[in-house]
């Protein structure tokens, strides 16, 4: 396939990469493209500026003046230059809700309205209540919060916003389930009325710098959570699972019902709901961060002044993969044990291993946790398919290899931090290849 672009157009300089676009501004009305979208001499007319995106599936080379393009895909795509929007990324949940459907037609509402909105992300829905994680454009905030407060009957619900904004979802999910956090109990073991007390940031920084000693301070996320960013002097459970947060809880806990509790999370809900454990259980005193550590982030970022008894960053379970809170860096690179705080998924979806990876690291090992499969097949797919500048994920399209311990637990799989887990046989690699031009040749 040929394309005839008029001199007369500025171009930016493009780079080798399975996708690809460049963005262009026209000087004259009427281009023509031969064969664009298997039309022949189709005409189009520019009166702004507008982007022409790539899809290769082969290899390529470009020229512009000198310049030529040439490629075997017939997938191009030209549309206008759109408004950069701008986002808000933030949560909300609640155990207070009164529903007044079921929750597949309460799931389908939902998806049908709030993707009306341009609203990204994940929220799950029960019974018991409500807990999203989503990205909304920020003209739209003000809809959503009147479909919380009419349609959902959450009541001023609160939007606990971020310390920074991007689009952090690539779509919306919306699912209905058992739990909106799964502690492996039966309901009817705990009283969700039974809230702890909720400390805003500045009465728990106050309250934790001012204790003549340190309190009994529980952070209830996952291993790899605390392992960019804590509370000091916080008992930390080298734990997997919400359901394993419980079971240490009540381990730490134990035989302590007349002393304070303190405990933390990401936003707020899992402690909402341990406390509410705790309390049902005849513990007198349970308090918590309002907010969790992504309002007292922003406290912090408000009052610079405030010396933060967070240290780290704040693991996100979206792409961002977490949002800094003070500078300091806590954990190091799996791959060769330098300073770093930065969570990556191995590139190689069939592995999918979360593990902190430093910029350097990342390119040498082009952002693969650096086993003998991982490696091979993205050199095959890059080689095959073209390398993109910004390490896009690769989806052979097999199940991942790891349960959810040994993904989420790299000293498990890497061998330089000891793992024995068995890797797949990158004799199966050309095979997987073979797949994805079938995937393509269907496309």
């Amino acid at each position: 396939m040929n394309i005839s672009i008029p001199r007369s157009l500025q171009l930016f300089r493009i780079h080798h990469s399975r996708f690809f676009s460049f963005s262009f501004l026209a000087r004259h009305k009427i281009i023509t493209l031969d064969k664009f979208n298997s039309r022949p001499n189709s005409s189009f007319i520019f009166n702004k500026r507008y982007s022409l995106t790539f899809d290769t599936s082969r290899r390529f080379f470009c020229k512009y003046g000198s310049y030529h393009f040439y490629t075997t895909s017939t997938n191009f795509a030209l549309e206008p230059k759109e408004t950069p929007i701008e986002w808000r990324t933030f949560s909300f949940y609640s155990f207070n809700w009164n529903l007044q459907a079921s929750l597949q037609e309460l799931r389908e509402n939902m998806l049908s309205r709030l993707e009306e909105m341009g609203i990204v992300g994940r929220i799950y829905i029960a019974s018991e209540g409500i807990n999203a994680q989503v990205s909304c454009p920020i003209e739209k905030l003000e809809e959503l919060r009147k479909y919380c407060d009419e349609v959902l009957n959450l009541n001023d619900v609160v939007f606990n916003f971020s310390t920074y904004h991007v689009k952090a979802f690539r779509k919306l999910h919306v699912k209905a389930r058992n739990k909106i956090v799964a502690d492996g109990l039966e309901s009817g073991l705990y009283d969700l009325s039974k809230q702890p007390y909720y400390l805003a940031p500045e009465e728990w920084h106050k309250a934790l710098s001012n204790a003549k000693e340190p309190p009994l301070l529980i952070d209830m996320r996952n291993h790899y959570e605390r392992q960019i960013g804590y509370f000091v002097n916080s008992v930390r459970p080298d734990v997997d699972t919400f359901r394993d947060s419980i079971k240490a809880m009540n381990e730490i806990c134990e035989g302590k019902q007349n002393e304070e509790i303190y405990m933390y999370c990401t936003g707020g809900i899992r402690c909402s709901k341990a406390g509410s454990i705790l309390l049902s259980k005849g513990f007198k005193s349970v308090k918590m961060l309002k907010g969790g550590i992504t309002a007292y982030g922003r406290f912090v970022k408000d009052n610079p002044s405030v010396t933060s008894l967070y240290k780290g960053r704040n693991f996100t379970f979206d792409k961002r993969l977490g949002e800094p809170i003070t500078n300091d860096i806590i954990s190091q690179c799996h791959t060769c044990g330098k300073p770093c705080d930065t969570h990556t998924n191995c590139r190689n979806k069939t592995c999918n291993l979360l593990f902190i990876q430093c910029e350097e690291c990342k390119i040498r090992l082009q952002r693969t946790c650096g086993t003998e499969f991982c490696l091979q097949l993205i050199q095959a797919w890059d080689e095959k398919y073209g390398k993109p500048s910004t390490f896009d994920d690769v989806k052979p399209g097999l199940e991942c290899v790891y349960d959810h311990v040994h993904r989420t637990r790299p000293k498990l799989v890497i061998k330089r931090l000891g793992g024995t887990a068995s890797e797949i046989s990158t004799d199966i690699i050309p095979d997987i290849i073979e797949q994805r031009d079938k995937q393509i040749k269907n496309e």
